[in-house]
C-alpha cells in the first residue's frame, strides 16, 4: 500500500515506468529492495535504478525526523537519446494535473522522500551514457556521507577504464567552513584543492577562499566524463583562484537572485600549454591574469597586461580556394592575443537574458611562416544579451605582399597592401571601415598585348562595408579611390595617365545577386602613335552593372576643352553581347582653338582646317566567346556617321572653303555606305578656281584591299564661267581601266586664255565640250578630247610687243600675217581637241576659222595651232601669281 502511494506521488511529480518496492519495516531497520523510475532530462532519457537499499536508525531518532545510516549498495543511471519517433515524456502527461519534468538537478531530486541522515553508504553506483560521443561515457563510483553535528564529511571514489582512481572528498560546516579535495591515486598533489570559510561578525559575514587546480591532472579526471581527444593528455598548466567578501547573516537561496546578498571579489590565475591539437594548432599557450567582483545579479572581471595566448594553426583542415591555396602555406600561422592594457568585462543577470560587456583593449597579431604577411586586431569594446542586441568594436591593420601567382588564374605577378580601419559588430550586423591611409599595389601580367607595369590604390575617404549574419547581405557605402598608373602599353603603343579617380556610389549584394554603380575618371590620358603624338584628353566613365549586364555612360575630352565625346555602352553577361555608342560633339576649327597641327605632333599630313564644324557617331555591336572557346572577340555590326559643316583650308596648296557633308558608313570588315553622301564645296583653288562644287559619293569595301570603290554622280562644278559636270564616276582600283567622260558647257575663253598670262592677249566666245577621262591606277589620261565654240563664235585679240614680233616674222616670214590677222580675230569656228599624258603634259590641237576686218583683204583666214603645255608647272605658275602661299599663311593667321 506504501509502495503504491509512493509510486503514484513520483507519478504526479512527472516521473515514469515508476517501480518501487519495500520490505517490512522492523525496530532498528527499513528495507527497499527496489526503486526504478525514468524522467527527461536535458533531451536525454535517464532510468535510475536503486537495488537493495536498506535504512538503519533508532526509534527516537526516526520520531525527531533523523535517520541513522542510508545504505545504497547498488545504483545505476543509465542515459540514452529519446528515440525520434517517440515523443518526449513530457508531452506523454496523461494527468493534466502532473508537474512539467524536471530541467535541472535540483528539481529531479526535489520530489525524492529523502530523510536527514548521520551517514550514508554508497557501495557501487555506475553512470552509463548510450550513444557514441558525449560525457558519462562508462563512470563507477563509490563513498560514504557522514553528517554529525552540523558537519558533513565525505568520501567518493571515481574508476574508469585504463586510469587511475580518483578520490572525491569533503569536510566542514556548509557554508561556514567548506574543504574540497579531489586528488588521484598515481599522485600525492592534488587535482583540485578548494577552501572555503564563512565567519560571521556583528553585522554580516565575510567569506574567505582559495583554489588550486593541476590542468593535467585535471584533464586525466574529466576523460571519466568526457570524450577528450588525446592530445589534451599533453597539456601542462595550474589554475588558482582566491576570494573574500561579505555576506548577510540571513542568507536565503530563494532571494538570493533577486536580492542585493553582498559581494564577493578574488584573482584568478592561469598558465597552461598545449603541444599540440591536431588537425588544428599547435604550440598552444594560455596565461590569463584578472580579478573578478561578484554580486546577486552581477559579475565584474578584468585581464591585467600579463595576459596573453599563442598558437601556431594549420590550415591543411581548412579548404582554401583554388586561387588561394597556391600563395599561403598551410603550416606555420603563428596567432598571438595580448592586453596590452587592462581588459574590463561586466556580466549581468538583473535582465530576462544575461548581459555581457567587455572594455578595453585586446590585441590579435596573425603571421604566416616566413611570408611578409601580418595581421593585426584591436578589440576595444563588446557588448551582448542576445544575438539581436549585441555590440563591438575595434581596429585592423593588414599588411603583405605576395609573389607566387603563377600556379593560379589571377593575371597578377606581384600584390602588397597596407589596410587599416576599424571594424563593428551591432545587432547581427558586421562593419568594416578602411581608413584613407590604407592601399593596394598589384603588377599585372601582360593580357592580350597590353603591359600594365603597376598599380597602386589608395582610398581616399573612409570606406564602409557591411555584412548581416541573418540573411547574408552585404554593402559599402560611397568609396572614393585614387589609382596610380604611371603608363601602360599595347603593342606598339604606350598610354600614359596622370591619375585615375575611382568613385563607387553604391556596391551591394546578397548570397544570390549583386549591384554596382559608379563613376571612373582618367586624368590626363596621352599616347603615342609612332611620331605622332595626338591631344592629351581626360575621361568619365559613370557605371552600373549585376550578374545580368553591364552599362556604361562615358565623357572625354581634350585637355584644352576644345573637343569632345559621349557616348554609353552596355553588355549582357547571359548571352555575352553587346554594343556601344559614341558620339562626337561638335568640334569647331580656328587657328587660334581646335586644329589638327596644333592637337596632332607632329601632324604628317599636308591638311589644314581653318573654319568649320566637324562631328560624328560610331556604334558597334559585338560578342564575346566564352573563356573554352578559341573564337576571338567579334565585332558582329557597326555603324559610322561623320558630318563636316562650313569647312575651310588647305590640302597643300589647294584652297578650299564652304566644305559640307554627311558619310555614312554601315559594316566592319565587310562595309557600304548606305546611302549617297551630298557632298558641296563652295570654293576650290588651286591656281585655278572652281565653285559651287556639288557631287554625290559613295563608297563600298573591296576584300584583301583598303581602297573602296567609289561612285561618283551627279558631279557639278563652275569653272571659267561656265559648268562642268558628269553623270557618273565610277572607280574601282581593282580593274585594269576606269573611264567616264566630264561635259564642259559655255566655258568663258578670255578667262581661259588669261592661264597663260600673256600681256595683249585677249578673246571672246563661250566653249562646250566632253573630255573622255580614263584612269589607270595611279595615271590620269586624256584621249580625243572635244572643245568647240558656240555660233556665233567670237573675237581673238593678240597684240605683241614690237620686239617679240619682229623677232617672231625674221625667223618665220609667215608669222607676219598671221599676228596681223590676230591683232582682230573675228572667228566663227573654234575647234580644239585634247590630249592629257600621266606625265602632266597637255596637248591642245587648236583650229580657228575667221577674218580681220581691218585687214583690206575679204579672203577667210584658217590658224591651226599646236599647244603643248605642262599641267603642274603651269599650275604652280599660277600658285605664285595668285599668292596661294601668302593666303594659306593668312588662314593658318585667322586673319
Amino acid at each position: 500500500m506504501a509502495a503504491t502511494g509512493l509510486e503514484y506521488y513520483l507519478q504526479r511529480q512527472g516521473f515514469q515506468r515508476v517501480t518501487i518496492k519495500l520490505g517490512y519495516p522492523t525496530f532498528e531497520r527499513f528495507s527497499i529492495p527496489v526503486v526504478s523510475l525514468e524522467t527527461e532530462l536535458w533531451g536525454q532519457i535517464v532510468t535510475l535504478r536503486l537495488n537493495r537499499n536498506e535504512v538503519n536508525y533508532h526509534m527516537a531518532q526516526l520520531f525527531s525526523g533523523m535517520v541513522d545510516r542510508i545504505h545504497f549498495r547498488t545504483i545505476s543511471l543509465e542515459m540514452r537519446p529519446t528515440p525520434s519517433d517517440e515523443a518526449p515524456i513530457a508531452q506523454m502527461q496523461a494527468l493534466p494535473s502532473a508537474h512539467h519534468p524536471p530541467q535541472t538537478i535540483a528539481e529531479l531530486v526535489a520530489p525524492l522522500p529523502i530523510l536527514p541522515f548521520r551517514e550514508m553508504l554508497v557501495d557501487s553506483m555506475s553512470i552509463h551514457r548510450i550513444q557514441h560521443s558525449g560525457p558519462f561515457q562508462q563512470v563507477s563510483l563509490s563513498g560514504q556521507v557522514t553528517h554529525e553535528t552540523g558537519k558533513l564529511t565525505g568520501a567518493f571514489v571515481f574508476q574508469g577504464p585504463n586510469i587511475p582512481s580518483y578520490t572525491f572528498s569533503f569536510s566542514g560546516q556548509p557554508p561556514q567552513d567548506i574543504q574540497v579535495t579531489l586528488q588521484s591515486s598515481a599522485s600525492s598533489q592534488p587535482t583540485i584543492s578548494l577552501t572555503s570559510t564563512l565567519h560571521r561578525a556583528e553585522t554580516d559575514m565575510q567569506l574567505r577562499g582559495s583554489a588550486e587546480t593541476d590542468v593535467p591532472k585535471l584533464i586525466e579526471f574529466l576523460t571519466l566524463f568526457l570524450p577528450l581527444n588525446k592530445e589534451w593528455d599533453m597539456a601542462s598548466g595550474t589554475l588558482t583562484a582566491d576570494w573574500h567578501g561579505k555576506l548577510p547573516h540571513a542568507l536565503d537561496l530563494q532571494t538570493a537572485l533577486k536580492e542585493n546578498i553582498g559581494s564577493v571579489k578574488g584573482t584568478i590565475h592561469l598558465q597552461g600549454a598545449l603541444p599540440q591539437y591536431a588537425p588544428y594548432a599547435q604550440d598552444i599557450a594560455m596565461s590569463l591574469h584578472g580579478a573578478f567582483t561578484a554580486t546577486h545579479d552581477h559579475l565584474d572581471w578584468s585581464l591585467t597586461n600579463q595576459s596573453a595566448l599563442s598558437a601556431q594553426l594549420d590550415l591543411t583542415a581548412f579548404p582554401l580556394p583554388k586561387d588561394i591555396s597556391p600563395l599561403i602555406p598551410l603550416h606555420g600561422h603563428t596567432v598571438s592575443i595580448d592586453v596590452p592594457e587592462s581588459l574590463h568585462g561586466q556580466l549581468s543577470l538583473t535582465e530576462s537574458m544575461p548581459s555581457l560587456t567587455v572594455d578595453g583593449n585586446l590585441h590579435a597579431t596573425y603571421i604566416i611562416g616566413s611570408l611578409p604577411l601580418q595581421a593585426e586586431f584591436s578589440l576595444s569594446h563588446v557588448s551582448a544579451s542576445s544575438p539581436e542586441d549585441s555590440t563591438a568594436e575595434g581596429t585592423f591593420h593588414l599588411s603583405g605582399q605576395l609573389e607566387k601567382f603563377s600556379q593560379t588564374r589571377l593575371p597578377i605577378k606581384h600584390l602588397s597592401w597596407d589596410l587599416a580601419g576599424n571594424t563593428s559588430f551591432n545587432n547581427e550586423t558586421l562593419s568594416l571601415t578602411l581608413s584613407p591611409s590604407s592601399s593596394i599595389t598589384a603588377t599585372p601580367l601582360p593580357m592580350n598585348d597590353m603591359v600594365i607595369p603597376t598599380t597602386t590604390v589608395a582610398f581616399r575617404n573612409d570606406t564602409v562595408g557591411t555584412y548581416r549574419l541573418t540573411d547574408g547581405t552585404w554593402q559599402v557605402e560611397p568609396a572614393q579611390l585614387k589609382i596610380q598608373i604611371p603608363h601602360l602599353t599595347w603593342k606598339d603603343h604606350s598610354v600614359s595617365l596622370q591619375g585615375i579617380n575611382l568613385h563607387i556610389k553604391t556596391f551591394k549584394g546578397s548570397p544570390k545577386t549583386w549591384d554596382t554603380n559608379g563613376d571612373v575618371v582618367l586624368m590626363g590620358v596621352g599616347t603615342q602613335v609612332g611620331q605622332f603624338i595626338p591631344p592629351v584628353t581626360n575621361w568619365k566613365f559613370s557605371f552600373s552593372a549585376d550578374p545580368a549586364s553591364l552599362r556604361l555612360n562615358l565623357f572625354g575630352e581634350t585637355s584644352t576643352k576644345t573637343a569632345s565625346l559621349i557616348g554609353r555602352l552596355h553588355h549582357k553577361f547571359s548571352t555575352n553581347k553587346g554594343g556601344v555608342l559614341v558620339k562626337v560633339r561638335p568640334i569647331t576649327f580656328s587657328p587660334s582653338a581646335f586644329n589638327f597641327r596644333t592637337a596632332i605632333t607632329p601632324w604628317p599630313y599636308p591638311l589644314d582646317i581653318t573654319e568649320g564644324e566637324l562631328s560624328g557617331s560610331v556604334k558597334l555591336f559585338w560578342t564575346i566567346p566564352p573563356q573554352t572557346s578559341d573564337t576571338a572577340f567579334t565585332i558582329n555590326h557597326g555603324e559610322t556617321t561623320v558630318t563636316l559643316k562650313h569647312l575651310s583650308g588647305h590640302y597643300d596648296k589647294t584652297i578650299f572653303k564652304n566644305l559640307t557633308t554627311e558619310i555614312s558608313v554601315r559594316g566592319v570588315q565587310k562595309w557600304a555606305m548606305p546611302k549617297p553622301a551630298l557632298l558641296t564645296i563652295g570654293e576650290l583653288s588651286a591656281g585655278i578656281t572652281a565653285t559651287k562644287i556639288r557631287l554625290q559619293v559613295q563608297a563600298t569595301s573591296l576584300p584583301s584591299t583598303a581602297i573602296p570603290r567609289i561612285d561618283v554622280r551627279d558631279l557639278s562644278l563652275k569653272l571659267f564661267g561656265g559648268n562642268i559636270f558628269s553623270e557618273r564616276i565610277a572607280y574601282n582600283h581593282t580593274k585594269p581601266h576606269n573611264a567616264f567622260t566630264v561635259h564642259l558647257e559655255g566655258l568663258d575663253l578670255e578667262a581661259i586664255l588669261q592661264l597663260e598670262q600673256q600681256e595683249g592677249l585677249h578673246g571672246t566666245g563661250l566653249l562646250d565640250g566632253d573630255i573622255p577621262i580614263t584612269v589607270n591606277g595611279n595615271d590620269l589620261t586624256v584621249y580625243q578630247g572635244r572643245l568647240h565654240v558656240r555660233r556665233p563664235g567670237g573675237i581673238i585679240r593678240y597684240q605683241t610687243a614690237d620686239g617679240a614680233a619682229q623677232s617672231l616674222t625674221q625667223t618665220h616670214p609667215q608669222m607676219n600675217f598671221v599676228l596681223q590677222a590676230l591683232e582682230n580675230f573675228h572667228y566663227d569656228v573654234l575647234q580644239v581637241g585634247i590630249e592629257y599624258e600621266p606625265d602632266g603634259t597637255l596637248r591642245l590641237q587648236t583650229r580657228l576659222e575667221g577674218k580681220n576686218p581691218d585687214l583690206s583683204t575679204e579672203r577667210p583666214v584658217h590658224v591651226n595651232l599646236n599647244v603643248q603645255e605642262n599641267i603642274p608647272a603651269l599650275l604652280k605658275s599660277l600658285q605664285v601669281a595668285h599668292g596661294i602661299e601668302e593666303k594659306i599663311e593668312k588662314m593658318l593667321q585667322g586673319r
